[in-house]
């Protein structure tokens, strides 16, 4: 277990260490003080990541679970209430991955979650566990892992299909309320939740393209949609980062394409209104994607749109839509540069529209890019 400073500690932390020691703890805390242990560990475990290549991922894990008598390790693994684990691609870099190491990473992980009683908040992302044998494992130990009844919010990255199904069908089910899928979006999955979720409340899922530009019926398949999921209160539809709209299916006319895209506005509005529980919606609009006779509904050849052009009509848009859910207490277009187009409804039933920015690589959990409060 990684030892700490405690100047790294958050100032909250440390007032509560300064106000807890009495004048005889004060000439120096003792690594064996049970009081200091007490007070320091659940603060300091709140919240636990494990991030970084498959190998050294794993030697995190092994640590977490071993690194001391299973009474001191009991005191930590009760404290976590979040926990994240994430194999990154872009960090394994030059490394060559250790035969059988995901053999070992992935028991490790599921032992990990077993061991949190308390935990709440769950990220797991697969991206870097796409061989064959890894998926094979993964859906063996899922499938006999006991039931995680405290868990309530989960965001899974790059899982298939097959091993989805029994993640939310045998350790999930009835207690999530919020959930959040990353990869590109498989309607199977889409069905899954919908069996076996009943009482999710938010839902932060991505699609290949724009719902604005595929419409929201191709994306979501309303009907059955707004009839299961009649009762979510934030709804986030994201747009893979490397789709391209189909040219060769959008219409040849100008006239027509600015048609075709208010049609989708439509069809997303007439669905929403159909979700009466939703307060807050995000849809993403790539700015690369859009067609210059939308916004101008006239084409010039050889005159790319201005930032002007198109904060003016990503404000519009924000500006319209919202005012069209009366329902709803937040709405966002989300673009492709970290920026955001955010509609509040004021207390006399009035649209605001700010464009709000986030720094680059480092988009939050929270709405609308995720479906944590903090």
């Amino acid at each position: 277990m990684p030892q700490h400073k405690l100047a790294i500690f958050p100032a909250e932390v440390l007032n509560k260490v300064w106000s807890f020691m009495d004048a005889s703890g004060l000439d120096g805390i003792s690594k064996s003080s049970k009081a200091f242990r007490d007070l320091l560990i659940p603060q300091v475990f709140y919240a636990v990541r494990f991030d970084g290549t498959e190998k050294s991922v794993s030697t995190m894990l092994g640590d977490f679970l071993h690194s001391g008598t299973p009474e001191q390790m009991q005191q930590i693994w009760n404290s976590v209430r979040k926990a994240a684990v994430v194999t990154d691609l872009k960090m394994q870099g030059n490394e060559i991955p250790v035969s059988g190491m995901e053999v070992e990473l992935i028991p490790r992980l599921m032992q990990a979650i077993q061991r949190m009683p308390h935990v709440r908040v769950l990220r797991l992302d697969f991206s870097s566990f796409r061989r064959q044998q890894t998926n094979s494992q993964t859906r063996q130990l899922l499938e006999t892992s006991p039931r995680w009844p405290t868990i309530n919010t989960v965001r899974i990255d790059y899982m298939n299909d097959l091993s989805w199904d029994i993640l939310v069908n045998q350790c999930l089910g009835e207690n999530i309320t919020a959930l959040h899928f990353d990869n590109a979006h498989s309607r199977q999955k889409l069905e899954i939740v919908k069996e076996h979720c009943p009482n999710l409340k938010r839902l932060f899922f991505c699609h290949f393209g724009s719902v604005l530009q595929h419409g929201y019926a191709e994306v979501i398949q309303t009907g059955r949609f707004t009839v299961e999921f009649a009762h979510l209160e934030w709804l986030i539809i994201d747009q893979s980062k490397n789709w391209t709209p189909d040219r060769r299916r959008m219409a040849q006319t100008a006239q027509g394409r600015l048609i075709e895209f208010n049609a989708c506005v439509m069809d997303l509005i007439a669905a929403v209104l159909t979700i009466p529980s939703l307060r807050k919606l995000a849809v993403s609009l790539h700015k690369k994607n859009i067609e210059q006779d939308i916004v101008r509904q006239v084409h010039i050849p050889g005159s790319p749109l201005t930032e002007v052009e198109l904060n003016e009509f990503y404000t519009d848009l924000t500006h319209r839509t919202a005012s069209s859910l009366p329902h709803l207490d937040e709405f966002c277009i989300v673009d492709d540069r970290h920026s955001y187009y955010r509609a509040v409804r004021g207390a006399d039933g009035s649209v605001e529209v700010r464009r709000e920015t986030v720094e680059e690589g480092k988009r939050p959990n929270t709405f609308p890019f995720g479906v944590l409060d903090d």
